[in-house]
């Protein structure tokens, strides 16, 4: 299963060649890729990076919280990817910039998780989380 090849995988390539694998497999993949987002402590931008793509292609507003920890991640590919998700997600630019200082991060990111906050509500009533169909994934 992909999920666990992230979560165990025994190289960083394995990892994130399932983490990109897991991308394609389409809303189905939702519940997946936003276990593996969560559950996933490793460090590595090669894992990271098509996780939160996965999150933001399949516009997964339950990820939003992990996306918001990543947004302060030490490489710039990961807060640029989970920026972008969470801009995607929330249909909005909220000047979030993974090159910026980290003051200006800061800043950005304490709007974006305020507004989410106020958000969240309307999100819970709109997006009701479906559960997949059985046999319908992986």
């Amino acid at each position: 299963m992909l999920e666990e090849r992230v979560l165990q995988g025994p190289t960083v390539e394995v990892q994130s060649k399932a983490a990109a694998d897991m991308v394609r497999h389409g809303e189905q993949a939702r519940p997946v890729v936003r276990r593996a987002l969560a559950e996933y402590r490793g460090n590595e931008p090669d894992v990271l990076v098509p996780l939160a793509q996965g999150a933001m292609k399949q516009r997964d507003w339950q990820s939003l919280p992990r996306l918001f920890e990543l947004m302060e991640h030490p490489d710039p590919r990961v807060r640029g990817k989970a920026g972008a998700a969470a801009g995607v997600i929330m249909g909005a630019d909220y000047g979030f910039r993974a090159e910026a200082p980290p003051d200006k991060r800061r800043e950005a990111l304490l709007r974006i998780r305020l507004i989410h906050s106020n958000m969240l509500p309307e999100l819970q009533r709109f997006y009701p989380e479906k559960k997949p169909q059985k046999g319908t994934y992986m």
